[in-house]
């Protein structure tokens, strides 16, 4: 999610985010990013803002459409995922990113 976000709805400090990432992106591990995209979560400008804060040459990145099932709030059980279209966007937005962007 965008750095804005992570406070608000992770209750996350940004820096530690933002050292992970490093450490990460020091290639000692493999590793890769994803993100889960739930509607009235995340819209395609945040996952824009994602891609250009942590997107690089080596970068695998993989977008998860949202599945209403087991949450742990019951709330989101009645979220409707958003069509595959609209991933399939912001795949093709972001893909210039990064090394791998792929929808799961």
């Amino acid at each position: 999610m965008p750095k804005e976000k992570y406070p608000k709805i992770l209750k996350a400090k940004i820096d530690d985010i933002e050292k992970s990432i490093k450490i990460l992106k020091e290639n000692k591990i493999d590793y890769e990013f994803r993100t889960t995209i739930v509607p009235t979560v995340l819209e395609k400008q945040d996952i824009l803002e994602i891609a250009r804060w942590i997107g690089g040459s080596k970068i695998k990145y993989y977008l998860q459409n949202f599945r209403p099932e087991k949450t742990l709030d019951p709330k989101f059980e009645k979220i409707k995922p958003y069509p595959d279209k609209y991933l399939l966007d912001i795949q093709k937005a972001i893909s210039p990113f990064f090394e791998v962007c792929k929808i799961r």
